[in-house]
Parts: C-alpha cells; structure tokens; sequence
C-alpha cells in the first residue's frame, strides 16, 4: 500500500490500477476514500503493508516453509496472528471455520503456479433473510436456471504482489475450486457468488432443473433437508447440517462455519468440499467419492464410502484433516490420477491440564491405498491396512499399525521422518530421503531398502526372500535380517 501513499501521506493511484478498477466497475473516488480510511487504520494498529522489501522478506518464508503450510488442509485464526498484511477486522472478515492468510495465498498464487481451488472461504450473511420459514422450497426452473448466482467478479494481475488491494485479497480467500480462469500470463478472473440467504426452522429444501445451488444461512440446516442441482451445490451454514441430502455430478461445497457436519448423505460424481469446526460425518454409495477436502478444526472426520473408493481430486497436498479419522467401508484409497496419493493429518486433542491424546487414523481398504501422511502420527490405535499400501511420510510416523496384505512401499520424502511404528508386508519397499530413527519392517518374502537421506535406527526383516540394502545416504545404525535370504549391500 505504501506505494501509493504520496509525502503528504494522500493514497493516489497510478494508471495501471486506475484501468484495472475501472475496468472491474469499480468507482474510483469511492477506493480512494476506503484505502484512505484503512492505511490510517492500519498505521494506527501498527501493521505493516505491501512494500518490496517486506514483500522479498515474505516470499522467501514462504518458500522456506512451503512444505509446513501445505501441510495443513486449512488455516485457523493462529495461523494470522502474525500476519501482517491485513487488518484485524478483516482477518475476521475472513474467517469462517477455517482461513487462509496472505501468506497462503502469495503460495497459492505465485505467478506461473496458479492452483484452482483453495480450502478456505468467506461466507457473507446480510442481516435479513431473503426467504424464511418453518419449511422452506426453493425451485429454479429452466428459465431461472440457478438458486443463487454466479458472476464474473475481478480481474486481478499476479505478477506483482506489491499491488494486490484489501478486495482484492478477500477476493481470493472467498473463492472455490473451479472460480478462477486464466486470462493470460498472471492475469486470473474470480468469480463472484451470490448466494441466497434462507432461514428455515424446518426442512430446507431447494432444486434447480438445471443450475446451481448458491445458499447461506445464519443458522442450522435441519434433518431431512434435501438439494439437488443440475449443476455445483455450495451450501453454508453458521451452525450445524446434521441429516442432509446434497446430489449434483458437478461439485458439492458443504461447511458448518461454527457447529458440525452430521450423517450428511452424498450422491452423484461430484467433487467434494467439506469443512466444520466441531467435526464431519458423511456417506458416499452410488459410487466412488472424489473429495477436494474434507476438513474439521475441532472435531473428527468420517467417511463412509459405501464399498466404493476414496480418491483425492488434487493428490499433493492434505485432503482430510481432524482431530481423528476414520474411513470405512473402502475399496481404494490414494489420488485420482495414476500415481496420486491422498493426504492425510490429525490433531492432538488437548485436555484443560495441559495434556495432549494423539489423533487416531483407522483407514482399512479392500483393494489398494497410497496415503501421505502430514504432522505427527504418535498413536499406537492408528491402524491403516490395505492389498497393496504405499504410504508417505511428510511429517513424523512415531507410533501405529500399516499393514499391506501384499505390497508394502514406505517412504519418507526430504522433510518426513519415521521414529517408530510397525510396517508389515508380503513384500516390502522401503525408501528414505527424510530421516529414519526407527520402527519395525517386515517382509514374508522379499525386503529392498534404498537410503538417499539419515538412518539411524530401525529394525529390518525378511522372513523367508533376499534383502537387498543400497545406501547413497547416511546409514549408521539399525538391525537387518534375512532369515532365510541373501543379503546383498551396495554403498
């Protein structure tokens, strides 16, 4: 901002922004009055603005801690407590049950790296209802199309992020999968949504022929409510969604902002989007369930996929995050596309003297899993078991059970560890670039372990096949067996 704040401490703008915002339909004179009024705002709460010293100061942060914030499926409110980029009334502005700070977005967006679809948004409620009552049917017919709206909203240049405005930012930290086009080079449009704020203290229910469903409401979504859309549902609610039924082909957001997400029901081949603060239960049967993220700040996560698989639309970063997680009833769990993983993370949950209990994943498949596991997984109740498991570790796998019937593949990539935990296996694979301090592998037959990073300690067995140990890293310490094998040692 302190690039258009002149001597005399008068914000004034340059031709390229002015173009830009007149472009979008923006009044002029009207933005120049708001930035006005926020850079007082934000020199009398002392928070810093865009310059491009600071601005080279917090992309290299981001850069060295790239890894630790893709880590998270979302951000809490601690996650901007050192922000310095934004006001303290519009760090609320973007908090819902989950956020995202400038910093994310700088990642999200760095110019020739433009992501679609982000884990956070910004639900605004107006004070009065567009439509209330005790049962509440919205209907759109061909005509009308959606509930709701969908428009083109800012066109924004990425290339320099010393120009980025207050909209602008909250711009990107409102927006879904699937709102943001290229136009050329660093140039993105956002699309604007305009959602229709339904109050029902009964059954809510809403079907468009052929559009979409854009709706918010201040309060809960009762049992029994019921939407289908011939194109995206986005359904937002302050307080809890407990019983529901949401059917589209094309994408399903769904977020209790302050409440829980309960026994939603999920039908049709839409990619999906869930956030709660006190936890998420749903069930997926007529076929496979394609998430995005699924995501609890305080609570556990569940999924029920109906003897289907559980893939990951965006298989690099984590897609389920809770304080615990549990998938039943799968087939494959790992990405959609050959080769992707699906991320997961839980939380401690923390007790009022100070203590911490480990969060528990129990993830067993009937056919195949590759899962990247983030931040610590320290409970001896984690249980993952598959045909063929390939698992990655991208944090700390300290305790627990991960079992493959036939294939086993570990590995911990340049910023995971493995201190602990037992790894089984008809076969086994082992690969280390991170650090290795310990736990348990053992093969039936055959054993590989290939080291590019630190081994410190572990036990390694091959039951009845060869073991074979190539080490390009640090290998120090540890035990490996081949009871009835050849071992051969490349170093």
């Amino acid at each position: 901002m302190r690039t258009h704040i002149d001597a005399d401490g008068k914000y004034s703008l340059d031709d390229v922004t002015r173009r830009q915002l007149e472009a979008d339909g923006q009044d002029v004179k009207t933005y120049i009055k708001e930035q006005q009024a926020r850079y007082e705002k934000l020199l009398a709460e002392g928070v810093g603005s865009w310059t491009a010293e600071e601005v080279k100061d917090y992309t290299d942060g981001i850069q060295r801690s790239r890894e630790n914030i893709y880590g998270n499926a979302a951000l809490s409110k601690d996650d901007l407590s050192e922000d310095k980029f934004l006001t303290k009334d519009e760090k609320a502005e973007a908090l819902v049950g989950s956020a995202k700070s400038a910093k994310d977005l700088l990642i999200t967006f760095a110019p020739g790296s433009i992501k679609e679809g982000i884990t956070d948004t910004n639900t605004t409620l107006k004070g009065t209802p567009h439509v209330s009552g005790k049962v509440v049917t919205l209907t759109a017919g061909e005509v009308q199309g959606s509930i709701g709206q969908k428009k083109d909203g800012m066109t924004i240049d990425l290339s320099d992020m010393t120009r980025l405005t207050r909209e602008q930012l909250l711009a990107l930290s409102a927006a879904e999968r699937g709102d943001f086009t290229v136009v050329n080079g660093n140039t993105v449009k956002v699309s604007s949504i305009r959602a229709i704020d339904a109050e029902a203290k009964g059954k809510l229910q809403a079907t468009p022929d052929k559009g979409a469903i854009y709706l918010v409401t201040e309060g809960s979504i009762a049992e029994d409510s019921t939407f289908k859309a011939g194109d995206e549902i986005r359904l937002k609610a302050a307080g809890n969604v407990a019983g529901v039924t949401l059917t589209s082909d094309k994408q399903i957001v769904l977020e209790s902002g302050e409440g829980a997400i309960q026994e939603a029901k999920l039908a049709g081949k839409g990619v999906l989007t869930a956030r709660a603060k006190n936890g998420v239960s749903l069930k997926k049967s007529d076929g496979d369930l394609v998430i995005n993220t699924v995501y609890a700040s305080d609570g556990d996560v569940h999924l029920d996929v109906g003897e289907n698989s559980l893939l990951a639309e965006d298989g690099h970063d984590t897609n389920v995050e809770g304080k615990n997680i549990t998938i039943t009833n799968a087939k494959n769990i790992k990405g959609a596309s050959d080769g992707a993983s699906l991320g997961m993370k839980v939380t401690s949950t923390k007790a009022k003297n100070g203590s911490e209990t480990p969060g528990v994943i129990t993830a067993h498949a009937t056919g195949d899993a590759d899962i990247t596991l983030f931040g610590k997984a320290s409970s001896g109740e984690t249980s993952i078991e598959a045909e063929d498991l390939t698992l990655t570790s991208r944090g700390d796998i300290s305790a627990g059970s991960y079992k493959a019937r036939e294939a086993l593949r570990v590995h911990t990539a340049k910023d995971g560890i493995i201190s602990g935990a037992t790894f089984t296996g008809n076969t086994a694979d082992i690969t280390n670039e991170g650090i290795m301090t310990g736990g348990a592998y053992t093969a039936k037959e055959t054993m590989g372990i290939t080291n590019e990073g630190t081994v410190e300690n572990g036990s390694y067995t091959a039951e009845t096949g060869a073991m074979t140990i190539t080490n390009r890293g640090k290998l120090s310490s540890g035990t490996y067996t081949a009871k009835a094998g050849t071992m051969g040692i490349t170093n």
